[in-house]
């Protein structure tokens, strides 16, 4: 995903001004400090070639298809790719808080201490 994003200037700028590790980091532990949760899919979590009206697995998609179809023919979904993802990723939570065991980890907060907390940073 990031490297397709690399291609879009501005957004390229933006990632590496940030930086994606450190983003994570703040990411994990203002979660934390807030008291909530945070999950992070495996990162082979198939987000991007799962039909979220069937599950059925796209074996190959391409960066400039913008509009997911779904290949199983008692399917047929046609939707945006980005809304099928986010849908996919929802169920993904959904999931993890119905307390089944799933594709994701849960932070919780190891080695990190929330500003004001005793960090320096």
């Amino acid at each position: 995903m990031w490297q397709g994003c690399a291609q879009n200037h501005k957004l390229a700028l933006a990632i590496s001004d940030v930086g994606l590790g450190e983003f994570k980091r703040q990411m994990g532990y203002k979660t934390f400090w807030q008291g909530e949760n945070l999950l992070w899919a495996d990162r082979w979590f198939a987000s991007t070639k799962l039909c979220s009206g069937c599950n059925h697995i796209k074996e190959e998609i391409d960066l400039s298809e913008r509009i997911y179809v779904c290949e199983h023919p008692a399917c047929g979904l046609v939707i945006d790719r980005d809304l099928n993802a986010a849908l996919n990723l929802a169920a993904l939570a959904i999931l993890y808080l119905s307390g089944q065991p799933g594709p994701y980890r849960e932070f919780l907060g190891k080695g990190e201490t929330p500003v004001g907390e005793g960090s320096s940073g």
